[in-house]
């Protein structure tokens, strides 16, 4: 049975739930529900793991319970039911789930604009919640309900995990308040408190679409420079608009002192800062929504000047060569103020403006060479009266009450009064405005400052201000001061009272008046402090109104001291030290104590102890680790000072002698070893007990090891001793003894045979020898023999036998024992026994002396001798005697007798009878012998062989004394009482006696050192004396020398202070007369350790090496260690290598070198080069459509390098890979242009240095604008029938924005545009065209649109579209021009043929109607130079009716006489009301004078046959027939509609052409003397400016001005010459070239001419150089470079050398600088192979070194040899490589061939184009045709030697084409300040050569000033203000030729007026318009890219519509016509004709 099974059905239903979801934190619960009927037992398993957690619990029901639940708790939990019976097991599991809710959403959409009335739908989905989430909708933050309007949707998405929820949100119908923010919020049930939220989307309802409306346009404003003008506009509309500005008709940007809002509620305020005159002009508002936009009118703002002051009129002076002459009028008066001048560039300054000065003033220009005047348009000059107020200023006390009294001049103002704050003064109890008056109460000092009272009314507003001063008593600032100075140092203590007037200051110290040092802003200033300064001083202040004293307590610092003591310290190891630091200062010093530079006590010295608060450093146990330089640093508030000891630690000696014992046998060498340790390094001596200095015994066999050890050859046993070994040092003594055994091998010393008579002792010496001594034995016959009885053995070994017997003789042997063995010897022992004989001795004698010994007898000469001889026997023996062989007595003998007794007796005993002598016994029995040796002895005698002796101490002292005696006496010496010298006693002794004899000894010693001098080691500073002890008899002289110098003739040589020269071999010498002695000592001074090279600051790259080396000289040599920021390295040794640096590697790394006497430091910086930080990015704005410009501040941290650019990366959102640019590290932003529109970037920056790139910055976004989109695409007919079609087409791509609409434009094939019938598709992309005519031929144009930035329709080309019949047609290879088919190719019949083509279209207002410009185009070259007496007063405007005679048979005879009567009816309608309605009748009666000058000079003499096709178009279609084509048909605003009754009806006489004879006549008398020039000088701070100061010239005449000039040296440079006023005598002239020398000239003038000059010259100073040119870098081989360059264009000076500079591109490194000089040119460097190298050279002149040119990057090839062993693997990689690199090679040779012959084709096609812009244009067939000036313009390429057709194809060759031409501007602005044509004014004062391109921009935006449409028709009126706008910019430029005109104003080519913008054929137009290929003659210029606000062509007033052949050039606006040449507005034209050369333009 499966008891498993069993178990499981009767125990368990498993646990309650399945799975269990609770928030984390709270607590879970599983339950186990079972049945059982048995035992059982319950566990809980985790994921199948025992659990052990005390947050489980098991309840008693089983139930698992887990409290706080966490994270981790979520798993798989099991209940496990156990069977106790059978062990059977069931369970169930559950899974524990934590709630949770992700706070991700999808809403959509993110944002919408609704229209009123539309359905409002937004869903979401939340990203998954555990369990499911609930999902509500809020607006604006509060919760939406449904209702009737809103539905909310909620649903469940199954199948995602975790489960997710979306609800959808309908609002129907929306209000416009359903508009704001919504959000959708889940909350998870289990989470309550934590609902999540989504993003905003923003739904914006409005209300039905309305286009803006301007409601509130803004109010003309008149403003004073300086001042802040406001203009506010309101405006309505739906969608709301957006308002911008325009200024002059021109878009008005946010910059600078420009600023205006942009609420989101249809209004703006503009506000302009700090006005300026160039702020004059119109402003409007425009308000803008997606349903088109609105204009406001007009608003003025109006510069006025405040009386007084200097206005400033500036005048767009006009291109014109010569330069025109420029004047002024008044009220169209010439101007006659005396105060009025005309500055040199035109301006007309009016100095002390007054109200008579007010006005309109016209500018006016004249061309002497043309006689041609031109007038600018007026601008009006008001004059402010400032207000009086009185009084101006006031002084009061305080509390009174003030009145200030402000008036104001007429006209009526209204006053106001400002405080200092520029807040308008309130009006209340304090103070009080009214009326003009300003009241001020209880005035209080917070009421005193300027006052302004600012006067208004229709003028503007001016001010005057009044000062205020409250008079108060004293006031301090503070009361109680402290501050602290230092003893001697200087010090002011301040005052600080309120400043006012009156006050008297006085000081206190301590009680007593301080009467010096009072500053008079009441400050004391104390020059030199002391001590006994510290105290408290009082300031008095007092005025008139009362005191007050201020407190100042004064702490007076005094810098410490500190002594350290001893100076010196020399201790013994392991002694205390103590060391006292006394220290003065106040406040009372700190001290902190170091040891060779490192602070102690630390823990590495923790026995070092400070005792009486610091003051003593105590080291209870010096050890050699503390030596060095301890120093005591004292610090307190005022400095710190330092003192120093040195720190001397001697070891005593140690020493260690081994073995202890030795013990070798005789002849052994032995070795005694001693080991001595100690510092300084002991001296090692031996000793014995006899000799102090063993090695002063002289032994040859004894030797002292340079180890110590003492070596001791051939040993004896005399060796055997106690040996002292002696280690010294400075520090004392110390020794260790060894003891040496030297062992012997026994041995016996004995006489073969031992004699003895019976009854004696014999002593038997066994003479034994032997270490260790021997132990003795003796042995008799054999037998051992011990000691006792009759037999002694004595301790030294030897046998004493007492009491002889004969039974004792026999054979005695010794033997010797020790450990080496044994040796014996034996004797043999006779006793001898003499029978019956006895022997006696008798002395008697008193000096008889008896020696008997062995039978021998010794008797002294001279005495008597008995031998006695008994002899006993029996019978009795018979005595005989015998002497040797002779028997005695013999008479012979005579004193030798034999006595009674048997004796011999010898009486006076001579040397002779010393013989042997026998005594014979004999008797029957026997005979026995005795044998006597008698010997003599004689008294001694002794004689010395000199009685006295010198001699010198130490040699061998010879004392010579002869002894004579028998036996030979012994010598003795006696010595007398001094040592070693003295009385010596010669004794001679022998048995007879003694005698004796003295010798005197003189010992004289040499010169002994009693004490050798020992070897010094000092200090250095120290005191040192040498001392040198010696003893010698006579006393020596004793020397110091060094060297050969002798240093002291004494013993004792001092030095004071010993110095490290001080070192060396130092000798004493001692000499006498018997001898010398020297010793040599040396001389080791110690002295600390200098540093001798240190370490060198490092600036290190990140993860660079960075190496510090140091050197270091002392004594002894110093050990280096290192130390980085205090704290000890590793290191040791002279060289620190820091491997791979990073930041915590920079800071200080110091060299520590110590010796035993000093520790000294050197320091050095490492920093470390980070890369950069993040700049931050700060803004990324939208500029055009194809650009965006990104904002950043600079890196926080350059990284201790500078930033050398900045790295700007951008990309396509979403796009991995980054483009970037670099920019100047100076650049904090860049314009990112080249980018496609419509597209979000993501931009980022990062910073350069030389580490590297640094770190990215955020990423900010931007948004390309919207731009027009392609064409649309597959433009085709989906359906048709013969009148109908239905068209479909594809998006354009790119589209390039949002799809706005798209325009269907169709008309019957050369219908002009504008009679095109339009169509907008705002959805769909499809129409359909009904009720077409079959058979007729449609063109269809398809355009798109995308939505601008202000909501305009930007669009796109056309899809273009033939249909006939329905069906489409191929369209012609060439684009149909709009030109009407019915355009006459003509000038109508009615048009005279003479009549002038170059009528101005914009008729100055000032010039009379018979303006000679309009004579007939025949006209003769040369004028006739008097004009008709009679002019017909009925027709200003036309030629007169009697021509002279020379004039050309075609010419009408008769001018129409109804001419003038029929020109007002046809003036526009448009004509502005402020047109005058007569013409003043103050006409200037000046005026006809100047008419002949406005003749020109040389007419042409041919005019084009054949009017241009466009012709007509121009003309009025209420013109009569009879009149001329070009009556001008915008007539100027200022044209009187009838013409003055005061014209003169007889012309003038001609006056000169270059002045007016009413000019000439006022200032007759010509300037006769030149000014005096003061002075020349340089501006320092301006190089290239000069100032000139003179001295008016002594004349008595008028003067007008002067003319400065500065003609420079060199041709190569421009001159310069400027006007100044006759008031100034000064002038700063700009812009001179630098170092260069100019001639200045100074001269006076007036109207008759300009007087003589002064002069004087002048050098201008140096300024760096520019960079050199052509730099170059080649590889000259596989080792060098060779660069070169050339001077630069600009020295600026004296060129004095070249920096090269080469850089290792692979390291990041400079590889080499060098400096060469100025002449030369090439340098040839070694360099590496396999590096790239940048190179760049810098010019150096006195200035200094000048910017590096452009770096030039070389690099080096690896030599093919290095590369050998590795071709062959590289093959297969390189062949490739190769392979591509040659195609890449061979393309870009190809593209440059291209390139080349592109460019001569484009220079011979411009030259093409140019001849055919002539050709063309004047209709010229031959060359006879062309006029001079433009063939010599042209080229040797153009004669006249035949008719054939110009070959344009040889131009190709030039360059450039000069046209130098006399030409006027026409037309020309003025306001108060900025000049309109402000680029014209620079380029008519600059090179004539200015590119051409500025005049094109200043045409441009000159048109788009006015607000003129390209080719306005002939009833259009040009707005008033012609105010300019600065240059454009390149997009600004490319606005101008992309923008479109506006549909509305469009009409038929040849009937509304329009002028072709372009001309393909002019050489001149700019590239970017050449490109756009539509400059076909006759184009529509909205082909063209024609914009009515910005027109190349310029203001409407000069509508090139001259019907009598006027040619327009469409990039300039330039008439071509020969007989007038045009400007617009001050810009020049650079068609042809043109001033000066024609720049070229190359590809």
């Amino acid at each position: 049975m499966d008891t498993g099974s069993y178990a499981a059905s009767r125990i368990s239903r498993g646990i309650a739930s399945s799975n269990i979801i609770v928030a984390q934190g709270s607590t879970a619960r599983f339950d186990c529900v079972y049945l059982a009927s048995f035992p059982i037992s319950i566990s809980w398993q985790k994921s199948g793991m025992t659990i052990a957690n005390p947050r489980y619990s098991v309840q008693v029901n089983g139930s698992l319970v887990i409290s706080s639940t966490q994270a981790t708790d979520a798993a798989t939990y099991t209940c496990v039911v156990l069977n106790v019976l059978t062990g059977a097991t069931a369970q169930s599991s559950a899974v524990l789930q934590l709630a949770f809710i992700d706070n991700v959403f999808l809403v959509s959409p993110s944002s919408q604009t609704l229209t009123e009335g539309d359905t409002l739908g937004l869903f979401c989905v939340q990203g998954g919640s555990l369990p499911q989430a609930s999902v509500q909708w809020t607006l604006n933050g509060a919760l939406l309900a449904s209702s009737s309007r809103v539905t909310v949707q909620f649903s469940v998405l199954y199948g995602t995990s975790p489960q997710q929820v979306s609800s959808s949100l309908f609002v129907e119908p929306s209000q416009k308040n359903d508009s704001g923010v919504y959000r959708c919020v889940a909350t998870n049930p289990l989470l309550p408190s934590s609902p999540v939220t989504s993003d905003g989307a923003v739904i914006t309802v409005q209300g039905v679409p309305q286009a803006p409306n301007v409601t509130s346009p803004p109010q003309s404003v008149v403003a004073v420079t300086g001042q802040q003008a406001t203009f506010a506009c309101m405006s309505t509309g739906v969608p709301a608009p957006t308002l911008s500005w325009l200024f002059a008709g021109s878009t008005l940007t946010l910059a600078g002192r420009v600023a205006f809002t942009q609420p989101l509620d249809g209004s703006s305020v503009l506000t302009i800062s700090n006005v300026q005159a160039s702020d004059a002009g119109m402003y409007q508002c425009v308000a803008a929504n997606s349903l088109g936009q609105a204009i406001s009118s007009p608003a003025t703002l109006q510069i006025a000047a405040v009386q007084g002051s200097t206005a400033i009129l500036n005048c767009a002076s006009p291109v014109s060569i010569p330069p025109a002459i420029i004047s002024w009028t008044m009220n169209f008066v010439p101007v006659t103020i005396s105060r009025a001048q005309v500055l040199s560039n035109g301006s007309l300054a009016i100095t002390n403006t007054q109200t008579t000065d007010e006005g309109t003033y016209n500018c006016i220009a004249f061309n002497p060479l043309l006689n041609v005047t031109r007038s600018s348009a007026g601008a009006q000059l008001y004059t402010l009266v400032p207000p009086t107020v009185s009084p101006s200023s006031l002084s009061i006390a305080i509390g009174s009450t003030v009145t200030f009294s402000c008036s104001a001049a007429s006209p009526v103002s209204q006053l106001y009064w400002y405080n200092f704050n520029n807040s308008l003064v309130a009006n209340n109890s304090h103070t009080s405005s009214v009326g003009g008056l300003l009241t001020i109460v209880n005035a209080g000092l917070e009421d005193e400052g300027y006052y302004t009272c600012t006067a208004v009314n229709y003028k503007g507003a001016v001010s005057t201000i009044a000062l205020l001063d409250i008079q108060a008593p004293p006031m301090l600032y503070t009361n109680n001061i402290s501050l602290t100075t230092v003893a001697g140092s200087s010090i002011t203590l301040p005052c600080n009272v309120q400043p006012e007037l009156n006050l008297t200051f006085a000081w206190y110290f301590q009680g007593s008046k301080v009467s010096t040092g009072i500053l008079q802003n009441g400050a004391l200033s104390i020059p030199s402090v002391s001590v006994s300064q510290d105290g408290t001083y009082t300031c008095l202040v007092s005025n008139q109104l009362g005191y007050a004293q201020e407190f100042v307590t004064l702490t007076v610092q005094v810098p410490p001291t500190a002594v350290l003591s001893p100076p010196l310290v020399n201790a013994i190891a392991g002694q205390q030290v103590s060391l006292n630091c006394s220290t003065t200062g106040k406040p009372t010093p700190t001290i902190a104590w170091s040891s060779n530079g490192i602070s102690v006590p630390n823990p590495n010295t923790p026995s070092y102890q400070l005792a009486f608060g610091g003051q003593v450093l105590v080291i209870p146990a010096v050890t050699t680790g503390d030596r060095g330089i301890v120093g005591c640093t004292v610090t307190n508030a005022a400095g710190s000072a330092q003192s120093n000891t040195t720190v001397l630690v001697t070891v005593l000696p140690q020493v260690t002698a081994s073995p202890q014992a030795i013990t070798l046998l005789a002849g052994a060498t032995a070795y005694l070893s001693c080991v001595a340790t100690g510092d300084p390094s002991p001296l090692i001596t031996w000793s014995t007990y006899s000799a102090a200095n063993i090695l002063s015994l002289g032994d040859s066999r004894i030797q002292v090891l340079s180890n110590g050890t003492l070596v001791i050859r051939n040993t004896v046993i005399t060796d055997q001793m106690l040996y002292t070994c002696m280690a010294s040092n400075v520090g004392g003594v110390t020794s260790a003894t060894v003891s040496l055994a030297v062992l012997l091998f026994p041995s016996v010393t004995l006489v073969p045979t031992y004699t003895i008579l019976s009854g004696r002792n014999a002593s038997l010496d066994c003479g034994a020898l032997g270490n260790p001594p021997p132990f003795v034995r003796w042995f008799q016959n054999a037998a051992p023999l011990s000691s006792g009885g009759r037999f002694v053995i004595a301790s030294n070994g030897s046998l004493l036998v007492v009491g002889v017997a004969l039974r004792d003789a026999g054979n005695y042997t010794c033997m010797a024992t020790n450990t080496l063995g044994s040796a014996s010897a034996t004797t043999a022992l006779v006793v001898l026994r003499i029978p019956n004989k006895e022997l006696n001795y008798t002395d008697k004698q008193r000096h008889q002396v008896i020696v008997q010994s062995s039978g021998t007898i010794d008797v002294t000469a001279g005495f008597k001798a008995i031998l006695d001889c008994t002899a006993y026997g029996s019978p009795a023996p018979i005595v005989t005697w015998l002497q040797g062989g002779l028997l005695l007595p013999d008479p012979s003998l005579p004193r030798i007798s034999i006595a009674t007794n048997n004796s011999l007796i010898i009486s006076t005993v001579q040397t002779t009878d010393a013989l042997t002598y026998f005594c014979l016994a004999s008797n029957t029995v026997g005979q026995t012998t005795g044998t006597y040796q008698l010997r003599v002895n004689v008294l001694p005698t002794v004689q010395a062989l000199q009685l006295s002796v010198t001699i010198t101490e130490g040699n061998r002292a010879d004392l010579q004394c002869t002894g004579s005696g028998s036996p030979a006496p012994s010598i003795t010496w006696k010595r007398g009482v001094k040592a070693d010298e003295g009385a010596f006693t010669c004794v001679a002794s022998n048995l007879a006696g003694t005698a004796q004899t003295t010798v005197n000894l003189r010992v004289l010693v040499p010169p002994t050192f009693t004490v050798t001098p020992p070897n010094v080691t000092i200090v250095e500073g120290a005191a040192l004396n040498l001392t040198c002890s010696v003893y010698g008899d006579p006393p020596p002289t004793v020397q110091w020398l060094r060297g050969d110098v002798v240093l002291t003739p004494q013993g004792v040589y001092s030095i004071a202070t010993v110095s490290r020269s001080d070192s060396g071999v130092y000798t004493c010498t001692a000499f006498n007369p018997v001898g010398l002695v020297s010793a040599d000592i040396t001389l080791n001074v110690l002295y600390p350790p200098t540093i001798t090279s240190g370490p060198t600051p490092q600036v290190v790259n990140l993860f660079y090496p960075a190496i510090f080396t140091c050197s270091a000289s002392g004594r002894p040599a110093p050990i280096i260690t290192w130390q980085f920021q205090g704290s000890a390295l590793a290191t040791v040794g002279g060289t620190l290598n820091v491997s791979s640096v990073t930041g915590s590697s920079a800071g200080t790394y110091t060299c520590v070198a110590s010796n035993a006497v000093g520790v000294v430091m050197a320091s050095a910086t490492l920093v470390v080069l980070f890369p950069p930080s993040a700049p931050s990015l700060t803004s990324v704005t939208t500029e055009t459509s194809t650009s965006i410009s990104a904002q950043w501040t600079p890196s926080a941290s350059n990284g201790g390098s500078t930033i050398t650019a900045y790295l700007v990366s951008y990309r396509v959102t979403g796009n991995p890979t980054f483009r970037s640019i670099s920019v100047n590290s100076s650049t904090l932003g860049v314009t990112i242009g080249g980018l496609s529109p419509y597209i979000t970037y993501d931009v980022q920056v990062q910073a350069l240095n030389s580490v590297g790139v640094g770190s990215a910055s955020a990423i900010l976004q931007a948004q390309t604008l919207q731009d027009a989109p392609s064409a649309p695409r597959n433009f085709r007919i989906t359906s048709n029938t013969s009148t109908s079609i239905t068209l479909a087409w594809d998006t354009p791509d790119p589209l390039n924005g949002v799809l706005g609409l798209y325009l269907l434009q169709y008309a019957v094939e050369g219908t002009a545009d504008n009679l095109f019938s339009s169509i907008f598709i705002f959805s769909g992309q499809q129409a359909t065209l009904n009720s077409l005519q079959a058979t007729t031929i449609y063109l269809l144009k398809l355009r798109a649109s995308t939505i601008g930035t202000n909501g305009q329709s930007l669009f796109g080309p056309d899809a273009l579209m033939r249909v006939q019949n329905g069906q489409s047609l191929p369209l012609p290879t060439t684009q149909p021009t709009t030109q009407p088919t019915t355009q006459p190719t003509t000038q109508p019949t009615t048009q005279p043929t003479t009549q002038p083509t170059t009528q101005p279209t914009t008729q100055p207002t000032t010039q009379p109607t018979t303006q000679p410009t309009t004579q007939p185009t025949t006209q003769p070259t040369t004028q006739p130079t008097t004009q008709p007496t009679t002019q017909p007063t009925t027709q200003p405007t036309t030629q007169p009716t009697t021509q002279p005679t020379t004039q050309p048979t075609t010419q009408p005879t008769t001018q129409p006489t109804t001419q003038p009567t029929t020109q007002p009816t046809t003036q526009p309608t448009t004509q502005p009301t402020t047109q005058p309605t007569t013409q003043p009748t103050t006409q200037p009666t000046t005026q006809p004078t100047t008419q002949p000058t406005t003749q020109p000079t040389t007419q042409p003499t041919t005019q084009p046959t054949t009017q241009p096709t466009t012709q007509p178009t121009t003309q009025p279609t209420t013109q009569p027939t009879t009149q001329p084509t070009t009556q001008p048909t915008t007539q100027s605003t200022t044209q009187p509609t009838t013409q003055p009754t005061t014209q003169p009806t007889t012309q003038p006489t001609p006056q000169p052409t270059t002045q007016p004879t009413t000019q000439a006549t006022t200032n007759s008398i010509p300037v006769t003397a030149a000014p005096t020039i003061n002075w020349v000088l340089n501006d320092p701070s301006h190089p290239g400016t000069i100032v000139v100061l003179w001295t008016p010239p002594s004349f008595t005449g008028t003067i007008d001005g002067y003319r400065v000039s500065a003609v420079p040296a060199s041709h190569s440079v421009a001159n310069y010459s400027v006007l100044v006023s006759k008031a100034s005598t000064t002038v700063t002239i700009y812009g001179l070239a630098n170092y260069t020398t100019y001639t200045v000239s100074v001269a006076a003038y007036n109207q008759a001419g300009v007087g003589p000059s002064a002069f004087s010259s002048i050098t201008t100073p140096e300024t760096v150089p520019g960079p050199p040119k052509a730099v170059t870098a080649e590889v000259q081989s596989q080792t060098s470079i060779q660069i070169s360059w050339s001077a630069p264009d600009q020295p600026n000076g004296k060129l004095q050398s070249y920096d090269v500079e080469v850089r290792d591109l692979n390291t990041s490194t400079l590889y080499l600088s060098d400096t060469v000089d100025a002449s030369t040119t090439s340098l040839l460097v070694s360099a590496k192979a396999g590096r790239l190298y940048e190179v760049g050279v810098a010019a150096v002149n006195g200035a200094g070194q000048g910017p590096f040119s452009k770096k030039v990057v070389v690099f080096i090839p690896v030599p093919v040899t290095a590369i050998n062993h590795s071709i062959n693997l590289a093959a297969a990689v390189a062949t490739p490589v190769v392979i591509v690199s040659v195609v890449i090679i061979i393309v870009i040779a190809v593209l440059l061939v291209a390139c080349a012959l592109t460019r001569k084709d484009l220079k011979s096609r411009k030259r093409r184009d140019l001849y055919n812009v002539y050709q063309e244009e004047n209709q010229l067939t031959t060359h006879d045709q062309l006029d001079d000036h433009v063939i010599q313009a042209l080229g040797s390429n153009f004669s006249k030697k035949n008719t054939a057709p110009l070959d344009t194809n040889s131009m190709g060759s030039h360059e450039s084409i000069e046209v130098p031409m006399h030409l006027i501007d026409p037309h020309f602005n003025v306001d108060l300040g900025m000049p309109i044509g402000r680029d014209a004014m620079r380029e008519s004062t600059e090179d004539i050569h200015t590119h051409s391109d500025a005049a094109m921009q200043q045409s441009s935006r000159a048109g788009a000033a006015n607000g003129t449409t390209v080719g306005r028709k002939s009833g259009d009126t040009a707005p008033a203000s012609q105010e300019s706008t600065p240059s454009m910019t390149k997009r600004e430029r490319a606005a101008s030729r992309e923008q479109i005109t506006d549909p509305a104003t469009r009409g038929p080519w040849g009937e509304s007026g329009y002028q072709p913008a372009h001309n393909q054929n002019n050489p001149l137009a700019s590239k970017d318009s050449k490109a756009e290929g539509k400059r076909t003659r006759g184009m529509d210029p909205r082909d063209q890219g024609a914009n009515n606000l910005e027109s190349p062509l310029g203001s409407a007033k000069e509508s090139r519509t001259d019907v009598r052949g006027t040619k327009v050039d469409g990039r300039n606006g330039m008439s071509s016509t020969s007989s007038t040449l045009e400007w617009v507005d001050g810009a020049p034209s650079d068609g042809l004709p043109l001033i000066g050369p024609i720049m070229d333009t190359k590809i």
